[in-house]
């Protein structure tokens, strides 16, 4: 098929892509030889049903072919542009991802120290409380008494109290897991269990299931397979090979 009666074109200065008028009107007359086909009830009407078929596969096959060598070069610029991207990132994001490694362990190192402040003041706390609390037993005296409490009180208001992270201006840390699969027949019978389907994406795999129904299995738990039947029609070679 020669420039002229291109299917498709596409403008790579505009970003965008047309089909033609030949598209449409190869489109619009498959169509209408098919739309002739309302039954198959004999033999004469079952070979016009696959010669109709056999001009919407060709038909088919043009805008398909026509799609590939508009689209074959996008794609090699596409994979061209990704490896030179990749060339020019990785050593960034692999520093980008040390240095966060690094922070990310300051940061662990800081959430200990909070942790540990946090315990001393608590014990802390806790001892004054314990000293009040017997400083009241041994006296009996309301002035006294007082005087314990407001000094409780003011040896509280002075402690200090736990520290904040350290952080760099900008800086943020989150916590986060790194999760790496074991053994998921494990994590599939602990799902079932517990209802936690959210932790899973089952798929099926369509092919291996046709091949064991085909094989005389009737039903397969879980699934609805009915069976059907699809004709197809086979172009000739010379109607394969068309120059795009």
């Amino acid at each position: 098929m020669n420039a002229s009666e291109s299917l498709i074109l596409v403008d790579h200065s505009g970003q965008s892509a047309t089909a033609t008028d030949k598209a449409r009107e190869l489109i619009e007359e498959a169509l209408a030889v098919g739309a002739l086909i309302g039954a198959v009830r004999n033999g004469h009407e079952n070979e016009q049903a696959a010669e109709a078929q056999r001009t919407v596969k060709g038909v088919k096959n043009k805008i398909e072919e026509a799609y590939r060598a508009a689209k074959d070069p996008i794609v090699k610029t596409g994979k061209m542009l990704d490896l030179t991207y990749h060339g020019l990132i990785d050593d960034l994001e692999r520093e980008y991802a040390r240095l966060g490694v690094l922070a990310g362990q300051f940061a662990i190192a800081e959430k200990r120290r909070i942790a540990a402040e946090e315990l001393l003041a608590k014990e802390k706390l806790a001892n004054l409380e314990s000293e009040k609390l017997a400083a009241l037993a041994k006296t009996t005296d309301p002035v006294e008494q007082s005087k314990i409490l407001e000094d409780s009180s003011r040896k509280a208001a002075m402690m200090p109290l736990p520290s904040a992270p350290d952080r760099a201006q900008g800086q943020k840390v989150r916590d986060d897991w790194e999760v790496s699969v074991v053994n998921v027949i494990d994590t599939a019978r602990w799902a079932l269990m517990t209802g936690r389907w959210e932790v899973l994406d089952i798929g099926i795999r369509k092919g291996p299931i046709k091949d064991i129904l085909r094989g005389g299995m009737k039903e397969i738990p879980g699934l609805k397979c009915t069976p059907t039947i699809h004709a197809s029609v086979q172009l000739p070679r010379s109607q394969k090979l068309i120059d795009v």
